[in-house]
């Protein structure tokens, strides 16, 4: 089902409105400036009101049973949820049913994670699986990292390394996330083309984002999905008991149509569980037509084969996790995203509050001790 629900207000929209209201109160003065803002702000909380009734409307109407839209509820799940989980053939009092456990055992920690930025400086100097961080935009304008950088502007960097990523120093599931490149005739901005004084105007409306290194990644995922990043996330737990870190779960995203150029899942992109002793891909598991929880072994847009892909550098991606998750042990319980290049693997985030799909794709995660002795703390 897609979330057609905008925030009512974001960081850009307020700067747009602000620009938009000090152009029209100097070129047409006060009275039709607060007629127009009366309007903007009117047909913004209208589109919002219709959108949210919009979505109950698919949730009232959307093909699950009656028993299944029961049984989801008396867990505080939607029926999606329940579905995707199979709880109908499995034990509900082992499965997360919502993100809370997550802002409760890692709440001293979260803001750490959130922050881009604050990451990227605390984990640099002791992990040098990163991405290297080009500079920032503040405000729509470049600044260099604290390390410096030979580049006066964002144009004369894309001049040099061709392609970049810009991230939100705060953000989660792929949301303003940019691939930006250099073109013959100009540059790309996910995918569009873009003359050069259109890009400049996009950056100047943008917030706070991170300029970071496009990774290539390795040939194994970009034979099944080229038009996305496809990384894995591997979970990482601090046991309450001993104070060792440990890999306790994994799953592989790819990207589609719908989510490119990011692989995320909850805007349209796949996944499937990793076994995390052999670092060996399952077959994904999907909601078919008829919202049944199903299993494909090939991907269904390329239609090339996913299930059985071995994950290269393996044991290397679960050493530098549970390094991340040592040097973080403040968040006892997180979910990194790890992209796979073609000589190593490197950390992209680690995220303090993950979704509760993609780390129970095969069974509640209540069922592992540890976690459960967290849960209980």
């Amino acid at each position: 089902m897609p979330n057609c629900i905008p925030p009512i207000v974001t960081t850009d929209s307020k700067r747009s409105l602000v620009n938009k209201t000090a152009m029209s109160f100097s070129e047409q003065g006060p009275l039709k400036t607060i007629g127009k803002v009366s309007k903007f702000l009117g047909d913004t909380i209208n589109y919002n009101c219709y959108s949210a009734n919009q979505k109950l409307n698919w949730i009232r109407q959307g093909e699950y049973p009656l028993d299944v839209r029961i049984e989801a509820t008396k867990y505080g799940l939607s029926p999606y949820s329940y579905v995707w989980f199979g709880l109908h053939k499995k034990n509900p009092d082992q499965y997360l049913t919502d993100r809370d456990f997550f802002r409760t055992v890692n709440r001293t920690y979260i803001n750490t994670l959130h922050n881009k930025y604050v990451f990227y400086t605390m984990t640099k100097p002791y992990i040098d699986a990163l991405p290297r961080l080009f500079g920032m935009l503040v405000d729509g304008q470049y600044r260099h990292p604290p390390t410096g950088s030979p580049y006066i502007d964002l144009i004369t960097l894309l001049d040099s390394e061709e392609r970049v990523v810009l991230k939100p120093i705060r953000g989660e599931s792929g949301k303003g996330v940019f691939l930006l490149e250099k073109t013959k005739i100009g540059y790309k901005l996910n995918g569009d083309q873009k003359r050069e004084s259109e890009l400049l105007y996009i950056l100047e409306n943008l917030g706070d984002y991170l300029i970071k290194e496009f990774v290539q990644q390795h040939i194994y995922v970009d034979s099944v999905f080229p038009n996305a990043t496809n990384t894995l996330r591997v979970y990482s737990v601090i046991d309450p008991q001993t104070g060792e870190p440990d890999v306790i779960r994994a799953a592989h995203r790819f990207g589609s149509e719908e989510s490119a150029p990011v692989d995320n899942w909850d805007r349209g992109g796949y996944c499937a569980p990793v076994d995390i002793d052999t670092g060996r891909v399952m077959d994904l598991v999907v909601l078919d037509s008829f919202s049944r929880r199903s299993r494909c072994s090939h991907h269904p847009d390329t239609g090339e084969k996913i299930s059985g892909l071995a994950v290269p550098y393996w044991d290397d991606v679960r050493e530098i996790v549970v390094r991340a998750a040592d040097l973080h042990r403040g968040a006892p319980m997180v979910g990194w995203d790890v992209l796979v290049s073609e000589d190593k693997p490197v950390i992209i985030e680690g995220n303090p509050v993950p979704g509760i799909h993609l780390l129970q794709i095969e069974e509640g995660i209540f069922e592992d001790e540890r976690v459960a002795a967290l849960s209980a703390r």
